[in-house]
Protein backbone atom coordinates (compact mmCIF):
# COMPACT_ATOMS: atom_id res chain seq x y z
CA UNK A 1 0.00 0.00 0.00
CA UNK A 2 2.88 2.46 0.37
CA UNK A 3 4.65 1.34 -2.81
CA UNK A 4 1.12 2.67 -4.24
CA UNK A 5 0.74 6.18 -2.71
CA UNK A 6 4.22 6.65 -3.23
CA UNK A 7 3.74 6.26 -6.83
CA UNK A 8 0.85 7.78 -6.98
CA UNK A 9 2.81 10.91 -5.42
CA UNK A 10 5.94 10.88 -7.83
CA UNK A 11 3.78 10.21 -10.69
CA UNK A 12 3.46 13.01 -12.67
CA UNK A 13 3.42 14.65 -16.33
CA UNK A 14 0.76 13.93 -19.15
CA UNK A 15 1.62 10.10 -19.22
CA UNK A 16 0.83 9.81 -15.03
CA UNK A 17 -1.72 6.85 -16.10
CA UNK A 18 1.11 4.63 -17.63
CA UNK A 19 3.30 5.70 -15.14
CA UNK A 20 1.13 4.35 -12.75
CA UNK A 21 0.61 1.17 -14.46
CA UNK A 22 3.87 -0.01 -15.15
CA UNK A 23 5.11 0.93 -11.93
CA UNK A 24 2.31 -0.98 -10.25
CA UNK A 25 2.98 -4.01 -12.25
CA UNK A 26 6.69 -4.01 -11.66
CA UNK A 27 5.50 -4.11 -7.94
CA UNK A 28 3.12 -7.16 -8.49
CA UNK A 29 6.14 -8.71 -10.10
CA UNK A 30 7.81 -8.14 -6.96
CA UNK A 31 5.59 -9.89 -4.68
CA UNK A 32 4.56 -12.98 -7.52
CA UNK A 33 7.99 -14.48 -8.11
CA UNK A 34 9.54 -14.67 -5.03
CA UNK A 35 5.92 -16.28 -4.07
CA UNK A 36 6.33 -18.74 -6.92
CA UNK A 37 10.24 -19.88 -6.07
CA UNK A 38 9.45 -19.98 -2.61
CA UNK A 39 7.90 -23.05 -2.33
CA UNK A 40 10.11 -25.18 -4.33
CA UNK A 41 13.23 -23.59 -1.89
CA UNK A 42 11.35 -24.72 1.28
CA UNK A 43 11.17 -28.33 -0.18
CA UNK A 44 14.91 -28.74 -1.12
CA UNK A 45 16.28 -26.91 1.95
CA UNK A 46 13.11 -27.63 4.61
CA UNK A 47 11.32 -25.25 6.68
CA UNK A 48 14.27 -24.63 9.16
CA UNK A 49 17.06 -23.77 6.88
CA UNK A 50 14.57 -22.01 4.45
CA UNK A 51 13.44 -19.94 7.52
CA UNK A 52 17.58 -19.18 8.00
CA UNK A 53 17.94 -18.59 4.40
CA UNK A 54 15.06 -16.22 4.65
CA UNK A 55 16.59 -14.74 7.97
CA UNK A 56 20.16 -14.03 5.85
CA UNK A 57 18.74 -12.58 3.10
CA UNK A 58 16.73 -10.17 4.89
CA UNK A 59 19.48 -8.81 6.72
CA UNK A 60 21.02 -6.77 3.61
CA UNK A 61 17.39 -4.67 3.02
CA UNK A 62 16.83 -4.23 6.86
CA UNK A 63 20.63 -2.29 6.86
CA UNK A 64 19.67 -0.29 4.45
CA UNK A 65 16.72 1.31 6.21
CA UNK A 66 18.29 4.70 8.11
CA UNK A 67 19.57 5.36 4.59
CA UNK A 68 16.66 6.18 2.32
CA UNK A 69 15.57 9.43 2.32
CA UNK A 70 12.54 10.49 3.89
CA UNK A 71 9.96 13.37 3.28
CA UNK A 72 12.54 16.00 1.66
CA UNK A 73 12.69 13.98 -1.51
CA UNK A 74 8.71 13.96 -1.70
CA UNK A 75 8.60 17.75 -1.04
CA UNK A 76 10.62 18.32 -4.43
CA UNK A 77 8.08 16.05 -6.28
CA UNK A 78 5.49 18.42 -4.83
CA UNK A 79 7.44 21.21 -5.58
CA UNK A 80 7.90 20.66 -9.55
CA UNK A 81 4.52 20.01 -10.25
CA UNK A 82 4.00 23.12 -8.50
CA UNK A 83 6.11 24.83 -11.10
CA UNK A 84 4.29 23.57 -14.06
Amino acid sequence: MAFTVFVMLICSGKYKTSHYAISTGIMALGMMVPGMLSGKIQMELGYKNFYWLVLILSIPGLLTIPYILKTPCLNNVKLKEEEN
